[in-house]
């Protein structure tokens, strides 16, 4: 299925998709051949005799990806800090300290939700208090504008957890890799069952 997924899925030049594929078969045949215990790609290392665990390769190239956004981000600006203060004036903060917290209690039912996600905690956030308080001014910089969908986006994030500890189900994306370095670490989440 993979394989025929990658044949419809290549681009322009097959060979980078071909050489893609084959890369990607000789990582995932790494180790000890489980039926007749040959040692394939190992190079002689004992460390690479269990292969690779999917489970911490997928962290790690999480967090590789995040380290690259930041160096091109850093080559773009050549700054870090922007000119001026980082922090907003706290009148900005008081105006959008009311639509923040209503924007984190839907955010954390949005995400109480299975499979819903961070997404539609921003979406149902934003619609909120959109309704409740805009008189033309959302989508001009006003802070209750940008202040609720954000968190309910975040306050999302920690809603998902309550599924998957208590129902074994992630309801995210970000609470599936959580979920699968706990199983990782001989840690059942979700009901007991004897």
């Amino acid at each position: 299925m993979a394989f025929a997924i990658t044949g419809g899925i290549s681009g322009t030049d097959p060979r980078k998709t071909l050489l893609a594929a084959l890369l990607g078969l000789m990582l995932g045949t790494l180790g000890l051949d489980p039926a007749t215990g040959v040692a394939r790609y190992t190079f002689g290392s004992f460390n690479l005799y269990n292969g690779f665990d999917p489970i911490v390769a997928l962290v790690g190239l999480i967090a590789n990806s995040e380290i690259l956004f930041f160096l091109e981000q850093k080559a773009q600006d050549r700054q870090l800090i922007p000119k001026g203060s980082v922090f907003p004036h706290m009148s900005r903060v008081k105006e959008g300290l009311d639509a923040s917290l209503c924007g984190s209690m839907i955010g954390f039912i949005a995400g109480i939700l299975p499979g819903a996600g961070a997404s539609l905690g921003a979406v149902m956030a934003y619609s909120f208090e959109k309704r409740l308080n805009d008189k033309g001014s959302f989508g001009t910089g006003d802070p209750r504008g940008v202040a609720a969908p954000e968190a309910g986006n975040s306050a999302a994030s920690g809603g998902a957890l309550i599924p998957m500890l208590t129902l074994g189900g992630p309801g995210s994306g970000t609470t599936a890799v959580m979920l699968a370095m706990l199983i990782s670490l001989n840690i059942q989440p979700g009901p007991l069952l004897f």
